[in-house]
């Protein structure tokens, strides 16, 4: 016990966490009057609807919770938060297959995703059945403990002394994010300044197709439990997908298989699959440069798919037979 408390001033300092979007958008989370309408997934959350622009558009208070690789057990833990301190009317859940054929807690042995989600939560009930839901029990320790493997620590002196300064300085409490290639936001937002010309997609990196045998009953289950979750409180749960590359979605080879997997399994529990990777290109067409990566969007693309979003949802009355294709090879 007496070594759990020495280590947490020990964690504080070494931990890696002066510009982390994570810390910065758990605090302003907690620092929101209401949230309306709640975006949840990982990376494509956060690098895809900017609730700056949606607020203007939907005229309700917007907040994305996406962080780096998030699980769905992640998205779920921060799901219950924010159910609890808040009155959410509606949840879009995005689908991200990268989220879907992570690995099922049993042969799981690296958790830094999930360390960004449960540092930062405040309720302790729902912090420990999170912990307690994404691996075996000989992990427990390591979970609990302030430091440990994947728990973002650093032990470049550089680093070490400028977060102390940060703190004595009252920077650390500032919130603010500084980066050289992206910016945040607000909200839960960050966009990516980086963009790839138009002309010059290219791909080195061979990823193999989508492991559909790789969705386990475990993130079956958790879905089902956020369906649960928002039925028991009244709130419109929503199931889509942010658009990806075509060079990404090609190399994959087999988007389809994986489409129909999730309508399917929606369907049969009564909801719709609004997939944007099947939009149709007289309503969204991006471009080269609207990406800042195979598949995560620039600056430029958030804004533009973050409009078409929620025009589709909010104010034009389109007909899904209308916006989207039925497949991604009718699409191609």
């Amino acid at each position: 016990m007496l070594f759990f408390f020495l280590t947490i001033p020990t964690a504080f300092i070494l931990k890696d966490d002066i510009n982390s979007y994570a810390r910065i958008l758990m605090h302003e989370f907690y620092n929101q009057d209401n949230i309306d309408i709640l975006y949840c997934g990982a990376s494509h959350v956060s690098h895809g609807i900017t609730p700056v622009l949606a607020d203007k558009i939907n005229g309700k208070n917007n907040f994305s919770t996406g962080t780096a690789s998030q699980t769905i057990e992640g998205t779920y833990a921060i799901l219950r938060q924010a159910v609890k301190l808040y009155k959410v009317e509606k949840v879009f859940m995005e689908m991200d297959f990268a989220v879907s054929t992570k690995s099922a807690k049993n042969s799981r042995s690296g958790f830094s995703a999930d360390y960004l989600v449960s540092d930062y939560m405040k309720d302790p009930e729902i912090k420990l059945e999170f912990l307690t839901s994404i691996s075996k029990p000989n992990y427990y320790i390591n979970h609990i403990l302030p430091i440990g493997k994947d728990k973002h620590m650093t032990l470049n002196p550089v680093k070490i002394v400028k977060k102390i300064k940060s703190i004595v300085s009252g920077d650390y409490y500032s919130y603010v994010y500084i980066s050289d290639n992206s910016e945040y936001d607000g909200k839960g937002c960050v966009l990516d300044l980086n963009y790839i010309e138009n002309g010059t997609f290219s791909n080195n990196v061979i990823e193999g197709k989508i492991n559909l045998a790789n969705i386990s009953d475990e993130y079956k289950e958790t879905i089902d439990k956020i369906i649960k979750l928002c039925k028991e409180n009244n709130i419109e749960l929503i199931f889509y997908s942010m658009p990806c590359s075509d060079y990404y979605l090609a190399e994959k080879g087999n988007y389809d298989d994986y489409y129909d997997l999730c309508r399917n399994f929606l369907s049969e529990r009564g909801f719709a699959y609004y997939d944007f990777n099947l939009a149709n290109e007289k309503y969204l067409k991006l471009e080269d440069s609207d990406f800042s990566d195979d598949n995560h969007l620039s600056k430029k693309g958030v804004y533009k798919w973050t409009q078409v979003f929620c025009d589709y949802f909010f104010t034009q009355n389109k007909s899904q037979n209308d916006m989207f294709y039925s497949s991604y090879a009718e699409k191609t």
